[in-house]
């Protein structure tokens, strides 16, 4: 992978160089004024980022936890890798770092920000100019993804990318400022003047210089922002020019969508010869093999809109598309249903039969066992549920025990919605127990830094409690008077949660480690169920241990 653009600042700023007082800074002004726009920008420049960062095993940890922090963003992609969209994943996906172990950390990465943008311009589907611009640019992404993959010149998924943000500005503009748009349009519809020139006579900038600044802005690869630049006919012509094959599949695709979008259905054939005759060094393909191309990715974008739960109904731009392919056969209905999932919330704490007037317990097997009740719907429950079989998936073959502490932590922090999630190791050699891995709140500051000794077997503080009795500590309200002598200063100084669970785990009759889940308000932090399936997640750990000995 490339460099990529280095910023002393990670979110998006505007006139603070060159470009103040610009047509450019205005823009950027306007847009950043707006409610949702600086939220995407630092999400999208923190994912980026971790490409900088040394390649190191927490990387598939570090990576989860940025998409860890949106629960709708991680629902969307652990739906999309267990899609036709990826059908070559087999078995179940429930966790972020399993889909890194199968897919690669690049491609979680980049499917990732391609679904951030999706949903971001999605958010306005029912302006139907953005609708259908966000589906022809989803298109572009999928063609030029197709294309990569038989040409073997470019990476599939970066090809993807690069198409996607190829018409970034349009989009951003037709979002964010809908009335300049509609002015651009005008110029476009009612003078035939060609949308570049619109733009700027509207804006002041073109839609590729403010898609530009922005994927610069955003720390996206030189690979990746380089394809933004348009490319000349000269330099198409030229056989002795080199040019990446990433730019020449991304402004491909996009000039095949401005094709369907702007030449009326008895052209469009010849049109297509002229651009494939534009691009015969860079696309050698017949219009007959274009068209089966563009077929595969039309169904593609079908399966892509049900995993993600998007209607593409009424979309002008599927229409115009179909419309072209009718020749090779009917055209997939336009009608997406959309699912709506099936939310249950957790249980009334009230309805534990464990004893809720302590601040705290240690439960055993026994007292897990006889608390718990199966479920009536899903809930978290069935995700620790998902997990296990994902965890007992991933032990089937050549398995890292690194992987398989990671996916299980991941599964106990989606699946208990908590604050933050820690996999505390017991180092052997210092018998210290150190904060190894983490998710949620404050994961940086607490990873490799926050150790703790098991105490004295004499007046032992609650964490050396659950450890020597190799049970389970529940605490409800670390706050209650009667635990101020048994909560650690160590405890208080780095985290003090308002309730936490600690569940350690042996190999031998030795504590290897223990997972730790908090939440911000007092109360129960697990019931009892799911405290029993936690255990049975622990288990598979302390299986997969054993296995890797």
């Amino acid at each position: 992978m490339s460099s990529i653009h280095q910023h002393n600042e990670p979110e998006m700023s505007a006139g603070k160089d060159s470009r103040a007082g610009t047509p450019l800074e205005k823009v950027l002004r306007r847009i950043l004024r707006t409610k949702d726009f600086p939220t995407i920008s630092k999400y999208i420049t923190e994912i980026n980022q971790k490409l900088s960062e040394p390649a190191i095993h927490s990387s598939a940890s570090e990576l989860a936890n940025i998409i860890l922090k949106d629960y709708a963003l991680t629902n969307k992609l652990l739906k999309l890798v267990n899609s036709a969209f990826y059908g070559f994943v087999s078995g179940k996906v429930t966790t972020i770092t399993r889909a890194v172990v199968l897919l690669g950390y690049d491609n979680v990465r980049l499917a990732a920000l391609s679904l951030l943008l999706f949903e971001h311009f999605k958010s306005k589907s029912a302006a139907r100019e953005l609708k259908d611009a966000t589906i022809s640019s989803f298109w572009c992404g999928l063609v030029a993804k197709k294309i990569a993959k038989i040409q073997h010149k470019a990476d599939p998924e970066e090809a993807f990318i690069c198409a996607l943000l190829h018409q970034l500005g349009k989009l951003l503009i037709i979002y964010h400022l809908p009335k300049e748009y509609v002015k651009i349009k005008s110029r476009v519809d009612q003078h035939g003047e060609k949308e570049a020139r619109a733009a700027k006579a509207v804006l002041g900038i073109t839609y590729s210089a403010l898609g530009l600044y922005v994927t610069e802005q955003w720390n996206f690869p030189d690979s990746i922002f380089n394809t933004m630049t348009p490319l000349s006919t000269e330099a198409l012509a030229d056989e002795n020019q080199r040019i990446d094959p990433l730019c020449a599949v991304a402004a491909f695709s996009n000039a095949l969508a401005h094709i369907i979008d702007t030449v009326p259905l008895e052209r469009r054939d010849a049109a297509m010869e002229r651009l494939l005759v534009r691009y015969q060094n860079h696309m050698p393909f017949s219009l007959k093999e274009l068209k089966v191309l563009m077929d595969s990715c039309l169904d593609k974008l079908y399966k892509h809109a049900e995993a993600l739960q998007f209607s593409v109904a009424e979309s002008d731009f599927l229409m115009r598309l179909s419309g072209a392919h009718l020749e090779f056969g009917k055209a997939p209905d336009l009608e997406v249903p959309r699912q709506v999932p099936h939310q249950v919330p957790k249980d009334d704490p009230e309805d534990s039969q464990t004893d809720r007037a302590q601040a705290f317990w240690l439960a055993g097997d026994q007292e897990i066992d006889a608390a718990a009740t199966l479920p009536d719907g899903e809930d978290a429950v069935s995700i620790i549920m998902g997990g296990i079989q994902e965890v007992s998936s991933a032990m089937m073959g050549d398995h890292d025990i690194n992987d398989i502490a990671l996916m299980s932590l991941e599964i106990i922090y989606r699946a208990l919605q908590c604050k933050r999630a820690i996999l505390f190791i017991h180092e052997s050699r210092s018998k210290l127990m150190e904060a190894r891995f983490g998710y949620g709140a404050d994961i940086q500051r607490l990873v490799g830094k926050v150790t703790f000794e098991m105490g004295p077997k004499t007046a032992p503080d609650l964490f050396s409690q659950a450890l020597i009795s190799g049970k389970d500590l529940i605490v409800e309200d670390a706050q209650a008077m009667e635990l101020n002598a048994l909560i650690p200063p160590w405890y208080r100084q780095n985290i003090d949660a308002k309730a936490f669970i600690f569940m350690p785990f042996a190999y031998q009759k030795i504590n290897v480690g223990a997972y730790y889940a908090d939440v911000d308000v007092a109360g129960t932090p697990v019931n009892a169920l799911e405290h029993k399936f936690l255990s049975m997640l622990r288990n598979q750990l302390v299986l997969g241990i054993k296995m890797g000995r």
